[in-house]
């Protein structure tokens, strides 16, 4: 992957980084289409709230930074934990975006 090539070290936890911006796109992206088709706010919740929150995995995004800690990679903690929240801000707003662009087609 791209990221690897920037990462002084194979430290960073790769697949629960991806897990959890794939599940802010889609919070975004289900946030966006739940307004086109009126869904009921508990509608919404359960499709933001619980799937989204069931598919991403904040506790082992914790867990993993205190593995990195403790290792003592504190690169690779400093940067899995500013990207892990840019970039899912980033990924809620680029599924809105994309969400409320399919609610106009």
């Amino acid at each position: 992957m791209i990221m690897k090539a920037y990462l002084p070290t194979m430290n960073f936890p790769i697949p629960i980084f991806t897990i959890n911006v794939l599940g802010c796109f889609l919070i975004g992206f289900f946030y966006a289409l739940s307004d086109h088709f009126g869904l009921s706010d508990n509608t919404r919740i359960l499709l933001t709230t619980g799937l989204c929150g069931g598919f991403t995995t904040f506790s082992t995004f914790s867990d993993e930074c205190l593995g990195l800690i403790k290792q003592g990679y504190w690169v690779e903690f400093s940067g899995y934990v500013v990207l892990s929240v840019l970039l899912g801000i980033c990924a809620v707003f680029a599924g809105g975006f994309i969400g409320q662009h399919i609610n106009k087609a």
